[in-house]
């Protein structure tokens, strides 16, 4: 597992590590924020993503969570996608 940093990547979108070919991210949204997967080979998609009510909750729970597949964050109120790559 990848040391946590905390890398503005753009305006709202923050990245937390790299873990197995995937960055961990958090985007501010406009009501609520995001963890998210985003692949390091595309930077434009998102394969998981976990929704929390604030921007302090996601940023918690992303940087406590060690990033792995087989794993998900804590505490977050709805979550989507699959970590398929072809």
């Amino acid at each position: 597992m990848s040391e946590p940093v905390l890398e503005q990547v753009q305006p709202g979108r923050f990245r937390i590590r790299t873990v197995d070919g995937y960055h961990v991210e958090i985007l501010q949204m406009i009501t609520n924020s995001r963890i998210v997967e985003t692949p390091e080979d595309d930077t434009r998609v998102y394969d998981r993503y976990w929704c929390y009510g604030s921007l302090l909750e996601a940023a918690a729970a992303a940087w406590a969570w060690d990033g792995r597949a087989d794993t998900e964050p804590v505490g977050y109120r709805k979550r989507g996608g699959v970590r398929i790559r072809r």
